[in-house]
């Protein structure tokens, strides 16, 4: 997870399966490339490396393991590596 982009996979991929911009929309309804297009309320959870937005990050955090690397069949066995990039 970086302040800009969110990058979520398999260690066993050669790259992240999921690349979507780190921005919460509409009180979490919106996530992503949605949310950029969304006129209204927007969060960013982090700036320059810090999470400024608790609710933002748990937000998008739920949204990118339920919705993104939960829907995989893969998940059930996996453990969760998190890093942070800028």
């Amino acid at each position: 997870m970086g302040t800009g982009y969110i990058k979520a996979g398999f260690m066993s991929d050669s790259k992240p399966e999921y690349v979507f911009p780190n921005i919460v929309a509409n009180d979490g309804k919106f996530f992503g490339k949605e949310a950029l297009a969304m006129v209204g309320k927007k969060a960013y959870p982090m700036i320059n490396g810090q999470i400024t937005d608790w609710s933002a990050y748990k937000q998008i955090m739920e949204y990118t393991i339920k919705e993104k690397i939960g829907k995989s069949d893969d998940i059930k066995d996996t453990a969760l590596n998190l890093t942070l990039t800028n």
